[in-house]
């Protein structure tokens, strides 16, 4: 099983959400080498540059939490990233500032914010991801097809026990 298998993509999404839902839970950051992706997305998203890893970290974290529901309010994302709604809306305020997050009123309730995605923002989120999963893909490559399908059930175990 290859690298191109759209198994292998599939399990290396799930193992990669299942280790960002591990990041979140234990507040570790994500990796150094999402930097070297900088320029790629500057370059997707028409921006000038700028940010920092932990900005990238931010943005990421929220994108994978919209990538699943597609749109949230403001309590439910702050809840899904275990931070402060204070410190939710600070990154908030930046993805909207750099075009990667829009707030949309709620159209049931119109004192709730939702926030969602914009086109760039899945753009770049999409970067991320090939990224990511071309780096796992790398790591997990000596693991045979017995070794990977191993890991991929031990990760699936620990998260499940995790919450």
């Amino acid at each position: 099983m290859d690298v191109e298998s759209p198994l292998l993509r599939q399990q290396i999404k799930e193992l990669v959400r299942s280790f960002i839902r591990l990041w979140i839970l234990v507040g570790a950051a994500l990796p150094a080498e999402l930097s070297r992706v900088h320029d790629f997305v500057c370059g997707l998203s028409g921006a000038s540059g700028g940010g920092n890893a932990a900005n990238y970290e931010g943005f990421f974290r929220v994108s994978s939490s919209l990538g699943i529901s597609g749109s949230l309010t403001m309590g439910e994302l702050a809840a899904g990233l275990t931070q402060p709604l204070s410190t939710t809306t600070r990154i908030v305020d930046w993805l909207v500032g750099e075009g990667y997050v829009e707030r949309l009123p709620d159209p049931q309730d119109r004192r709730v914010v939702r926030v969602a995605l914009t086109g760039d923002g899945r753009k770049m989120h999409l970067a991320m991801e090939k990224y990511i999963e071309e780096k796992v893909g790398q790591i997990i490559a000596p693991l045979s097809v017995t070794e990977k399908n191993a890991l991929f059930k031990l990760v699936r175990k620990v998260v499940s026990a995790s919450g």
